[in-house]
């Protein structure tokens, strides 16, 4: 496996985004191309003082679509 080494003249493809401007930007493209996402379950299980969310979810084109096109924990 190559790897490509580093190249200080490039620019970086690196953007800061606040979790509210992630959020907007986020919202802007789903809106527009009408997707849909639910989280129909969570499941919680701790060691000690760790915890991990199992979190479930149900990707549409359009709410009204009968069938998800991708589900997924």
């Amino acid at each position: 496996m190559s790897s490509i080494p580093p190249n200080s003249s490039r620019a970086a493809d690196v953007r800061f985004l606040s979790p509210e401007e992630h959020a907007a930007i986020s919202d802007a493209h789903t809106v527009a191309s009408g997707f849909f996402d639910r989280n129909p379950a969570n499941q919680v299980e701790r060691f000690g003082a760790m915890a991990h969310v199992y979190s479930t979810f149900e990707s549409r084109s359009h709410l009204e679509d009968p069938k998800p096109m991708a589900r997924g924990i």
